[in-house]
């Protein structure tokens, strides 16, 4: 009898010690970090590149290609001028939440190119999320430069979780779309005709 009740003691004695320690924070509990325009006030992700010896045509060429492969949903719908030098394409991001979509990210592309150099602006970030659950109702979490999601009345600190995890995954899948930005305008991605 004695080593069942020194036992429990022991069981008793750790999960005490283990309930005194800090707790633990859990993840997506904090909001992330975006990026924000000083002028527009807007979550925006922006840079301007330098690409030495590329022309303006060659640049354009490459932003063009680039949308029509990244985003080739809207492409054909891009907005372009290219004496002068921009095209604009709503892009569009699919972040998870526990594995799972949840909805999905608009927002908006802009290029610019000049001789040698080109600018990248990525803003107007809104989740939207329309025909979830049951019975198909509107559970987007509204713009991007809300530090809480749209109000929701039921389930308040889960949302908040997930609108930080939408937050944060689509700041990594922006900054990959960056990334393979500035390889397409380098001109290091591979041309389709060589195979």
């Amino acid at each position: 009898m004695k080593p069942l009740l020194l036992g429990c003691a022991l069981l008793l004695a750790t999960s005490v010690t283990h309930a005194q320690k800090a707790p633990k924070v859990k993840d997506n509990d904090t909001q992330p970090t975006l990026p924000t325009d000083p002028e527009i006030h807007l979550v925006a992700y922006t840079g301007v590149v330098e690409v030495a010896g590329a022309t303006q045509d060659q640049l354009y060429t490459r932003a063009y290609d680039w949308i029509a492969r990244t985003h080739a949903a809207t492409a054909s719908s891009a907005l372009q001028d290219k004496e002068k030098g921009w095209l604009t394409v709503q892009g569009t991001t699919h972040p998870h939440y526990r594995g799972n979509e949840f909805g999905s990210v608009t927002h908006t592309v802009s290029l610019y190119v000049k001789d040698g150099k080109y600018k990248y602006d990525f803003t107007n970030f809104r989740h939207g999320y329309v025909g979830a659950g049951q019975h198909g109702g509107d559970a987007s979490l509204g713009p991007f430069e809300n530090e809480e999601p749209k109000k929701m009345l039921m389930m308040a600190g889960l949302m908040h979780r997930v609108w930080n995890s939408l937050r944060n995954e689509t700041d990594v899948q922006v900054k990959a779309l960056i990334a393979d930005l500035e390889t397409s305008m380098q001109g290091k991605a591979k041309d389709k005709s060589d195979f």
